[in-house]
């Protein structure tokens, strides 16, 4: 019996930990999925997916951040605009573990810079460059990003 106990003592946390691991992996897989979704220009389909992962983690302002930006791409402003409000009320700079060549405060001004792409959209030029300098303030620059 004591040996069931030793042995239940150290593999119970370490199937643990692998099942951990293993949904990790799992997620960060399929959010970049999600992202080739959204390069092949498939934008709707990419929203699709976006409220789904949203319905579970509704807390994650990368997540509202990825779905604003295909709305940007359909042209629908007013929930991009709503997206981006989100992502940075929840405070993006928490996890950019998707941004892995911007720092957190950059990953923040991306989502500003986004937003000041709707509102431009939306012919709205003072809180568009409202955006691109607080975009600037936090270290992020569209042209450096796309020089990359």
């Amino acid at each position: 019996m004591k040996n069931i106990l030793a042995w239940a003592r150290i593999t119970v946390p370490l199937l643990i930990g692998i099942a951990l691991v293993s949904r990790a992996m799992t997620e960060s897989h399929n959010l970049l999925d999600l992202d080739a979704c959204y390069n092949k220009g498939q934008y709707q389909e990419s929203v699709t997916v976006w409220d789904g992962e949203i319905a579970n983690s509704p807390k994650d302002a990368r997540l509202y951040e990825r779905r604003g930006r295909s709305y940007l791409r359909l042209a629908q402003y007013d929930r991009a605009l709503a997206d981006f409000d989100q992502a940075i009320k929840l405070d993006a700079a928490a996890d950019c573990g998707m941004e892995k060549e911007l720092t957190t405060k950059q990953y923040l001004g991306k989502i500003h810079a986004e937003r000041a792409e709707a509102y431009e959209a939306l012919n709205k030029k003072d809180l568009a460059q409202k955006d691109r300098a607080e975009a600037l303030a936090l270290g992020y620059s569209a042209e450096a990003q796309k020089q990359k």
